[in-house]
């Protein structure tokens, strides 16, 4: 007879205005049974009994994206957040996964604090990813000076540089859906409506009846 699951992992593909798409994930997961538990490699669940356990992930501006598990000042916003309700559960750079504790919990921000915390979060990551090609721009230019005619012939080194222009495309695309996706949350904002950040796979109709009830 075989041994029941008693642990299932997850790919954690969520950016930072994924967060309600990964909130509803963990509803979800509970629901079936699957209790979250922590990051490691991904999302981790244990099984338990269903529940309609409601989780809410946000976006910690003083995190480090270095951080793979609570830093001490992301224990301290903890601890803010228990006081309303909440009950963080793990956290992994700046995102910050919680719990609600009790059905009269307080929000933990305010729509333009998350969007504050998402757009800075945002920017911090594409920042990262404008770095990241310059610097091996920088270092390919530096070996085809130094030896031009190696460089051209070198099957290694044309792979490279096909695998810089793919990853400029990606590095392209993120930026230009981020500052879209930006311009769009911001002016949702202003008007006095809260933004959806994230689209699951059933798609952004059920993220909206789900964070408006």
């Amino acid at each position: 007879m075989a041994k029941e699951k008693t642990r299932t992992h997850r790919l954690n593909m969520y950016r930072y205005w994924d967060i309600d798409a990964l909130a509803w994930q963990l509803n979800d997961m509970a629901k079936k049974g699957w209790r979250f538990t922590g990051f490691d490699l991904g999302l981790v669940f244990e099984k338990a009994d269903c529940s309609d356990d409601v989780y809410a992930v946000e976006i910690f501006s003083k995190g480090n994206e270095m951080d793979l598990r609570p830093a001490q000042k992301t224990e301290e916003f903890a601890a803010y957040c228990e006081a309303a309700g909440w009950e963080l559960v793990d956290s992994q750079q700046k995102l910050c996964v919680f719990r609600r504790l009790r059905e009269d919990a307080k929000p933990i921000f305010t729509t333009e604090e998350t969007f504050r915390a998402v757009r800075r979060g945002l920017w911090e990551q594409i920042l990262m990813l404008i770095i990241i090609p310059i610097l091996l721009i920088v270092q390919q230019t530096i070996l085809y000076r130094q030896n031009p005619v190696d460089y051209v012939t070198e099957p290694l080194m044309m792979g490279m540089v096909a695998f810089f222009f793919l990853m400029f495309l990606y590095f392209g695309a993120f930026f230009l859906s981020g500052v879209r996706f930006l311009k769009s949350a911001g002016n949702m904002v202003k008007q006095g409506e809260r933004p959806i950040y994230g689209v699951w796979t059933n798609g952004q109709e059920q993220l909206k009846m789900h964070f408006s009830s």
